[in-house]
């Protein structure tokens, strides 16, 4: 009888909270529609104390009206969670990270100006001891090259002439081609250059060309007085070279002088110069740059092998 008796009461307890859930919502569904057709300057109507409020409303707090004192329900809302993109929330970090940007970039400009400024005074530091590392580089220089003329003395020293009767000197003349082949060859530019020049300068520059071919006349006389290499000698082939390159540039500078003996027998050459030039281009071969002498002494000179 007990069990029944519980279970009648809790039949009794559902049935009456249905009821309350029922008359509630009812009750807002009466309270929707007023609403909807109230006028919107209607007054409300005065509460009646009478009326129980229902087992929902009396969970719900109600607000006390400034104007008619009456509670309505409020709603429990909880907080709006706030985006991480707001911008409230870094309107007051804002100008921190300005600042630190700031100081980024400045921190960075100085780095770079500060390179800049020790690179330049190394450099400037280290120049003028460039010229005293050279000139100290230079006995090293001097020492590779002495290494390089010793080795030209021995192979000078290994020429298959060197026992032959007469080497040393005709090895004495042929050293002296080279120099002799460089003063014939600034009087003939000398020519190109100034054979239409005042009669000062032409006289100057014939004067010089005579006292260069008497010069190469006496080393001519002197490398055909060598009695002692023989037709039957190994260096007789290249003495004969050797003759023929001391010919050669005595045939060089008898053009210039010519042409220097005639050009002195014009005062105004600057008006015969078709003429004067052709002293020199009538002994240049066809196909060739240069005067015929001076073509056959670079190939006489290059076979020479002392």
């Amino acid at each position: 009888m007990n069990c029944g008796c519980d279970l009648n009461e809790w039949h009794a307890i559902i049935a009456t909270a249905e009821s309350e859930d029922a008359d509630t919502e009812d009750y807002e569904e009466v309270d929707l529609s007023q609403a909807s057709h109230r006028p919107r300057h209607a007054k409300a109507a005065p509460p009646n104390d009478d009326v129980q409020p229902t087992a929902v409303e009396a969970q719900v707090p109600r607000a006390h009206s400034r104007e008619q004192g009456s509670a309505s329900p409020i709603p429990i809302m909880s907080p709006l969670p706030v985006s991480v993109h707001d911008p409230k929330l870094y309107e007051e970090d804002s100008p921190h990270n300005r600042r630190k940007l700031v100081l980024f970039i400045s921190f960075v400009i100085a780095a770079i100006l500060a390179f800049f400024l020790v690179y330049h005074f190394v450099i400037h530091r280290s120049d003028p001891q460039q010229p005293a590392v050279s000139s100290s580089e230079q006995p090293s220089e001097s020492a590779q090259s002495e290494p390089s003329s010793t080795s030209q003395k021995e192979e000078v020293d290994e020429s298959p002439y060197k026992d032959e009767p007469g080497y040393e000197e005709v090895k004495a003349l042929y050293d002296k081609l080279e120099d002799l082949d460089r003063e014939v060859t600034s009087c003939e530019n000398a020519y190109k250059n100034d054979f239409t020049a005042d009669e000062e300068t032409r006289t100057k520059d014939s004067d010089q060309a005579t006292e260069l071919a008497k010069t190469l006349k006496d080393d001519l006389k002197k490398v055909n007085d060598i009695d002692e290499v023989e037709e039957d000698s190994k260096l007789y082939d290249q003495y004969q070279l050797v003759i023929e390159c001391y010919q050669y540039l005595n045939d060089r500078m008898a053009i210039i002088t010519k042409a220097w003996k005639t050009n002195l027998q014009y005062k105004h050459p600057e008006k015969y110069e078709d003429r004067l030039s052709k002293l020199i281009s009538q002994n240049i071969r066809s196909g060739e740059e240069d005067v015929a002498p001076k073509v056959d002494y670079q190939k006489s000179y290059q076979r020479i092998g002392l």
